[in-house]
């Protein structure tokens, strides 16, 4: 069993998810774009955007506050998905998911939970294959974790 972790403070910042050094080593474009108010934000959860301005490349980070419970709440909606296959990001459980599976057009999401209550989605749209997305879903989710469980 892992430790659930807080992200209350990512709630309000959720682009503080990735550090400077996180984005530059995932070569990843810039500062975020923040979204806590809105349609999505309100009804979904916090996230930010990161997108490039040469490439298709973007990743995302969003927290999915109306899953009440958490990560559960993904394997009670299983049969919604095109595409579900659990996995782990560094002991934590996680499953990735597409209710469209846009894997072969560079997309692909990872849902990771932190807390019973908790999860979050990291989300890579790529110029990569299926298995790249993910792979590349898997890493910010990772780097995310990282910072997280680390508290800054």
């Amino acid at each position: 069993m892992v430790d659930p972790l807080d992200v209350s403070r990512y709630l309000t910042e959720p682009c503080e998810t990735l550090t400077t050094d996180q984005l530059t080593t995932l070569d990843i474009p810039g500062s975020g774009t923040p979204e806590t108010t809105g349609a999505i934000a309100e009804n979904a959860g916090p996230f930010c955007s990161w997108s490039s301005s040469t490439t298709s490349d973007a990743v995302t980070i969003g927290f999915l506050t109306s899953n009440k419970g958490g990560l559960s709440d993904n394997y009670r909606a299983q049969r919604e998905f095109d595409y579900f296959e659990p996995t782990t990001v560094d002991d934590y459980p996680a499953v990735f998911t597409e209710r469209l599976d846009r894997r072969p057009t560079g997309t692909c999401n990872i849902v990771v939970g932190v807390a019973d209550d908790m999860a979050f989605r990291a989300t890579a749209n790529t110029d990569l294959d299926a298995r790249g997305a993910c792979e590349r879903a898997k890493q910010v989710a990772a780097a995310a974790l990282a910072t997280i469980r680390g508290g800054r």
